[in-house]
Formats: structure tokens, C-alpha cells, sequence
């Protein structure tokens, strides 16, 4: 079985370091080590949406609604188009004793 290309990912300005396949629709979110979020359309490779997500994000998950970023210091909530929809920011997120 002979293979083809059908799309690619552009990198413009960090290497990737997180992909993840969107579990409602035919995208492809990618996490740059400069902090950039982008959604892909699939399988064109084409981008549906970028946005800077802040840090850099060490984990995405993306489900029906949106995408969800963790960071080091925060966790953020995205809408599929890009919007910031809540921000849970250290210490609150990652604290040490309970509340």
C-alpha cells in the first residue's frame, strides 16, 4: 500500500511538543514550546484557529466544547474558536493544603 500526503502543518516559530486529536470534530490542536495553541483543520492541515495560550502548555484536552490548556502555573479553559473562557492561576490550582 503506497502512502500519501495530504496535508501538512506549518511550524512557524517553535518546535511542537503536544498534539492531541480533537474527540468531536476533524481537528488537530498542537502546543508549541512558545506557547502557541493552533487548532488544524484535518486532513488539509490547515489552520482553524491560533492563539497564544500564555506559558507553555504541558498538557491539552480537547472535548466537545473547547480545549482545556494546562500550564505550569495555570489551567485555562478555551472555546473552539480561541476564546478564553476561565482561568484557574497558581496557587489556587496547585495548592499545598486544603481549602
Amino acid at each position: 500500500m503506497d502512502l500519501a500526503e495530504l496535508g501538512t502543518i506549518q511550524v512557524a516559530e517553535a518546535p511542537l511538543h503536544l498534539i492531541e486529536f480533537d474527540p468531536s470534530e476533524e481537528l488537530l490542536w498542537t502546543g508549541s514550546q512558545a506557547g502557541m495553541v493552533c487548532a488544524h483543520h484535518m486532513p488539509s492541515g490547515d489552520i482553524h484557529v491560533a492563539f497564544a495560550g500564555g506559558s507553555p502548555s504541558v498538557g491539552l484536552f480537547p472535548y466537545p466544547y473547547g480545549l482545556v490548556t494546562l500550564n505550569y502555573d495555570s489551567v485555562r479553559f478555551y472555546s473552539k474558536g480561541g476564546c478564553l473562557q476561565a482561568r484557574l492561576e497558581a496557587p489556587c490550582v496547585f495548592c499545598a493544603t486544603p481549602h
